[in-house]
């Protein structure tokens, strides 16, 4: 004769966690231990005492210098134990890193290549043991593509060494598109708060004024988009929350001076979800979020609520997760994550969560 399956509701407050805090913690179940067979979350409540700006979503993340646009094609030719070969690099639009990363991959170990900031110099280094030494040649298989060595800086033809780690310094300056600035990368964190718009490009001035040169100003222009002005120098936002908010696309958004304009007005609304999480629960991974990382996701709970209140949800069509076989649970995991798979701040104000979960026993 089968089992009879029986639904239960197991509730869980983190003020009564066993350890960790209310937003990531473990929870016993006491002398008690069930063998569930299917679990679901029946409803949340979730207090709203996280701040728009936190410690999940506070830097301030950008870059100065500029990228160039790569228009023509060009060619390197390499002799190798006295055979030619051809390297070359099509267009595109690269940072000095960009160029970088891209022209030795295409040399393929052969030589490295690398800027040296405080000579303002190109350089190549051996990687390979040869019988007869490299050589940095003029020659060109096709004669219609620029050559690549003349304008990093090279005088070709250049013999170079036949054993690795040897570096040669180009003697000549590089010819624009090549001469750029390098690319240096900042963070900066900014207090934590409940920010309105005003206050919050204020802060990211004083972020921004701390590296990009000139003196940086912030405004919401009549049309409602936030312009950033001063930078005497060209800079962009790297990937972070706050550009985001803001109304900046990092992605597209150009290494300029200023005026720097939002191409999307500001946003300062935040979360839109928070997700419940427990790899217990979940018997492993089920998720896929943010740049692939994988999660155990129970529930998502979406945020209707201001600062200072609370989010209850109680779900109306139950997303069950069923098992294989029995699982024998006697503690289990908890944590309440933001869309960038944190923890949300909470700062100590508890949680409630009410599962439903269908066993072979009544509780």
């Amino acid at each position: 004769m089968k089992e009879e399956i029986k639904r239960n509701l197991l509730v869980v407050n983190s003020r009564d966690r066993k350890s960790g805090t209310s937003s990531d913690f473990i929870y016993s179940l006491g002398d008690n231990s069930l063998e569930i067979e299917a679990v679901s979350l029946k409803s949340a409540a979730i207090p709203h005492t996280y701040t728009n700006i936190n410690s999940t979503n506070n830097l301030v993340n950008y870059k100065t210098g500029t990228d160039f646009v790569l228009a023509s094609k060009y060619e390197g030719c390499l002799v190798i134990n006295s055979i030619v070969y051809s390297y070359i690099i099509t267009g595109g639009r690269f940072t000095q890193e960009e160029f970088l990363e891209t022209l030795n991959s295409t040399l393929e170990g052969v030589l490295i290549v690398s800027y040296n900031e405080v000579a303002s110099r190109y350089e190549v280094t051996t990687q390979q043991t040869l019988d007869v030494p490299f050589v940095l040649t003029d020659y060109q298989y096709y004669p219609a593509f620029l050559n690549l060595w003349t304008a990093l800086g090279f005088v070709v033809p250049t013999t170079l060494a036949s054993t690795p780690a040897v570096t040669l310094q180009a003697p000549n300056p590089p010819s624009s598109p090549f001469n750029v600035v390098p690319v240096q990368s900042f963070s900066v964190a900014i207090p934590d708060g409940q920010y309105n718009i005003t206050d919050l490009i204020a802060e990211v001035a004083i972020a921004l004024s701390a590296n990009v040169s000139g003196s940086i100003s912030t405004a919401i222009n009549g049309d409602g988009y936030v312009v950033i002005n001063g930078a005497t120098q060209t800079w962009k936002f790297n990937e972070c929350d706050i550009a985001h908010y803001l109304g900046y696309d990092y992605k597209t958004m150009p290494y300029a001076l200023s005026p720097n304009q939002a191409q999307h007005k500001p946003d300062l609304l935040g979360y839109r979800y928070l997700y419940v999480a427990s790899n217990t629960l979940m018997n492993g991974y089920n998720c896929i979020q943010k740049k692939g990382e994988k999660t155990s996701i129970v529930g998502a709970i979406p945020i209707c609520s201001t600062y200072g209140s609370k989010d209850t949800w109680e779900a109306h069509y139950p997303v069950i997760k069923a098992y294989d076989g029995s699982v024998n649970i006697s503690e289990l995991d908890i944590k309440i994550l933001t869309s960038n798979n944190d923890p949300v701040p909470l700062d100590g104000a508890d949680v409630i969560l009410v599962f439903e979960v269908w066993a072979t026993v009544r509780l």
